[in-house]
């Protein structure tokens, strides 16, 4: 009898390959095709293509593919997070987080309820175990398509039932593979774009979603001089330039976000960065290393690897001491450590300076 894998589906080229690499592994696979909430109709016919793509990989590879709605929970543990962190002046990846309380969540439970041991996604990582006591996540070997960051809240538990068929291979090689099976090829935005609102109605979702945090404040320069009005918190981050509209011989960028003050505050591109931070929520993959220790670390999905020292800072919190500054350190996203190819876990970036 065959094994049986339960694999998402979402009606891009990496999940249809995904699937037909798991059917040349021998596994018997079952298709789970997730429909969540998104804002208004704007993405209507986003939503259809994806279902007609379904459909088409249904009938390509051969899969019985379940349709399972789940917009409550959804919009309950993603959407009402990020807007609740945004209202509070940070910058939040849902992304990350809808992977292991979302996606991989509901993969599992489906896999359960069919007596399934084993889940699969179509992301560009490879789990790595030592005969089964211990499960480590690791870098796919398409260094532009390496999807680690994403997954850095996975767990132990999650890890020993995942499968990765698109660790070990190139994205260009899986579209070639996709056009030989007569799939049809659509790629769609990248996973750190907003799946749940068109980037195009961003604006009109958070003005009617949190419609007090578009509070007008004080633009502060660092020596704490009022030079100009912001037109609300929300619509900036750090390292921002756009809309801080003050006239200037260099340029203005967000240095910081006084929540409290309802103040911006700003500096040129010299004042931009820091090379320290303090990180909470963190999970560590396997556990907890001894403290201190060196490794990398990335604070965006795209952004550079990074040495650092990594000390305990609090009870919850630890402080990562950069090698170099980075002008882009925002409070809300991401910090992911790495210990060569290795995901040793990750956390939130705090809005605290030490």
């Amino acid at each position: 009898m065959k094994r049986k894998v339960a694999i998402a589906i979402s009606g891009g080229v990496d999940s249809a390959i995904s699937a037909y690499l798991l059917q040349e592994m021998g596994y018997e696979v079952v298709g789970v095709h997730f429909q969540f909430w998104t804002w208004g109709n704007n993405l209507s016919s986003s939503e259809n293509l994806k279902r007609t793509l379904v459909d088409d990989i249904r009938e390509k590879i051969g899969l019985r593919i379940e349709i399972i709605k789940e917009e409550n929970y959804f919009k309950k543990t993603i959407v009402d997070n990020f807007l609740s962190e945004l209202s509070k002046g940070q910058t939040p990846n849902p992304c990350v987080r809808c992977n292991p309380f979302v996606k991989f969540k509901l993969l599992k439970d489906f896999a359960e309820k069919e007596n399934i041991i084993n889940i699969s996604t179509g992301h560009y990582a490879r789990v790595e175990s030592n005969h089964g006591r211990n499960y480590k996540l690791i870098k796919g070997v398409d260094p532009e398509k390496d999807q680690s960051y994403m997954l850095c809240n996975l767990n132990q538990e999650l890890l020993s039932r995942t499968i990765f068929p698109l660790g070990g291979t190139y994205k260009k090689d899986n579209i070639d593979l996709g056009k030989n099976l007569g799939l049809k090829i659509i790629e769609f935005p990248e996973s750190q774009d907003l799946c749940f609102v068109d980037t195009k109605y961003y604006n009109q979702f958070i003005s009617e979603s949190i419609p007090n945090s578009f509070q007008p404040g004080d633009i502060i320069d660092k020596s704490g001089k009022t030079i100009g009005r912001h037109k609300g918190l929300v619509y900036y981050t750090i390292g921002q330039r756009k809309d801080i509209r003050v006239s200037a011989e260099k340029p203005y960028y967000v240095i910081r976000k006084d929540i409290f003050k309802n103040q911006l505050i700003v500096g040129h591109i010299d004042e931009l960065g820091r090379d320290q931070m303090v990180v909470n929520n963190l999970n560590w993959i396997y556990k907890q290393p001894i403290m201190p220790f060196t490794c990398d670390v990335k604070i965006r999905y795209k952004s550079p690897y990074v040495r650092c020292r990594i000390e305990i800072a609090s009870e919850s919190e630890i402080k990562v001491n950069l090698s170099r500054k980075l002008r882009d350190i925002t409070p809300g996203q991401y910090a992911v450590f790495y210990s060569g190819d290795e995901v040793l876990g990750g956390g939130i970036i705090s809005g605290k300076e030490q």
